[in-house]
């Protein structure tokens, strides 16, 4: 049996992790350069990964955002019964707060405050009104001295007041979106444990909000050291991207240089495991999303919301050391509603061909906080989207259905939307209900489950609220 690991970076589409990430591209053996994500953001995509069901067949989405409705056994996590399950997030959305922990066996959850994870969280004492300062300094440290694991505590606080008091000032920001300490982790975990295992590992290096950091290659970006992605809003940016071309240039080059951090740091790990590990270790490298970064192809949009452009959509794919007679698959295109077959597959040493003509991706509302006013009903629709040959059609619960030329050598690209009457016979593949039908009947099962303080300050900071 293989050890198999999967490095799930958030927010990164294919066209910029081509340009930016040419170690791991250099590492893989198979590349699938048509990988498709199931949905544009990190809940629904992560049910569907795990599940291999669309957004509507799992139930998790934008009006359930708990993983507790999935039950362990319509994982792929069950066809690994020997594989012992290690997860590693720094993606409050792929965490226990929403109970994505109960998937594994250990799990460990690692922030850019928290880069110690069994030490106190700091978050706990930052002010969401006061630009992420820690106050409460005293209290945070008596609490870090009573804590069963002092001085990894102390360290958190340190560290984090450190971090706070850099972004007063006109420097880069000390620490990365969490990289290090989730790869330390990673290596830790994988030295102590006995026999196959499956690890998980999900990085928001190349998440908003986007600054300048320390550890970021500065020639592949022009933005000053005070500048933040923070700086305007979401709802501000939607529809009107190219209203703020040097914002936008700061931002994409930002983004490729927190892609080439990423690249960096993940290709050493990769190396690594070779001498880590006793057995042969299968790596599987892909993104849970993109990103729209407010081109043409994106519909001007900016983030991963109300959309399923292709800057969202297709993402890497790359697999290092993989099991003998490996080959790309036969089919144009490839899913993550495949993954549970490929995951457990590589485990036990083989290589399925999980090749497509045809992929499907689903979103199932507006994607997490703020919610935009006006226009809500717009923003909130429910979409859904068949990828086959060169063209893409999109219907939405407005009613809309519109095709796109595909190129398969531009990647993250979609041409402008064309208006059609109806959709092609393989939707019926996919898609057998009505899609305005299922998003009133998810609106009113809607379940908002509490989250604790400390969970809404972390989904603020990453402009979830």
């Amino acid at each position: 049996m293989r050890n198999v690991v999967v490095l799930c970076y958030d927010s990164v589409r294919k066209d910029f992790y081509d340009l930016y990430a040419p170690r791991v591209r250099a590492l893989s053996d198979v590349s699938m350069d048509e990988c498709r994500a199931a949905s544009s953001w990190t809940v629904p995509s992560h049910g569907s990964m795990v599940t291999g069901d669309l957004p509507h067949e799992h139930g998790v989405h934008t009006h359930d955002r708990n993983y507790a409705s999935i039950p362990v056994e319509e994982t792929l996590f069950a066809a690994m019964p020997d594989h012992r399950r290690i997860g590693i997030s720094s993606n409050v959305f792929a965490s226990e707060a929403f109970q994505f922990d109960r998937f594994f066996d250990e799990f460990e959850t690692v922030t850019e405050a928290r880069r110690f994870p069994r030490g106190v969280d700091p978050v706990d004492y930052i002010s969401p009104d006061d630009g992420g300062l820690v106050r409460n300094q005293l209290r945070l440290l008596a609490d870090s001295a009573r804590h069963d694991q002092p001085l990894r505590s102390g360290a958190n606080a340190a560290l984090a007041y450190a971090d706070s008091l850099s972004r007063r000032l006109p420097v880069p920001r000390l620490f990365d979106g969490g990289t290090k300490p989730l790869l330390r982790s990673a290596r830790q975990k994988v030295r102590r444990t006995d026999g196959p295992f499956f690890l998980f590992v999900n990085f928001m290096e190349s998440h908003l909000p986007l600054e300048p950091t320390a550890g970021y290659d500065e020639s592949l970006y022009s933005a000053p050291d005070t500048f933040s992605t923070g700086d305007r809003s979401v709802w501000e940016l939607l529809g009107s991207a190219e209203e703020y071309p040097e914002y936008l240039r700061r931002r994409r080059g930002l983004y490729g240089a927190s892609i080439d951090y990423l690249d960096r740091h993940v290709s050493e790990f990769i190396a690594d495991l070779r001498e880590e590990t006793d057995r042969e270790t299968t790596v599987v490298v892909t993104a849970d999303h993109g990103e729209n970064l407010g081109y043409p192809g994106d519909g001007g949009l900016v983030r991963h919301k109300s959309s399923l452009s292709e800057g969202l959509l297709h993402v890497p794919c790359d697999i290092v050391n993989p099991p003998d007679g490996a080959a790309p698959p036969t089919g144009r295109f490839t899913s993550h509603l495949d993954f549970d077959t490929l995951l457990p597959a590589l485990g036990r040493g083989e290589f399925p061909d999980i090749g497509r003509e045809a992929v499907p991706a689903e979103l199932v509302g507006l994607s997490a906080g703020p919610n935009p006013d006006p226009e809500h009903e717009h923003w909130d629709r429910m979409i859904r989207t068949v990828l086959h040959g060169d063209q893409k059609e999109i219907r939405d619960s407005t009613g809309r259905t519109v095709r796109c030329d595909l190129d398969p050598d531009r990647p993250s690209w979609q041409g402008p939307p064309t208006d059609i009457d109806s959709v092609s016979p393989v939707w019926s593949q996919f898609f057998d209900g009505d899609l305005c039908e299922y998003k009133r009947r998810a609106s009113g099962d809607e379940d908002a489950a509490a989250v604790s303080a400390s969970v809404e300050q972390r989904l603020a900071e990453l402009g979830y609220q």
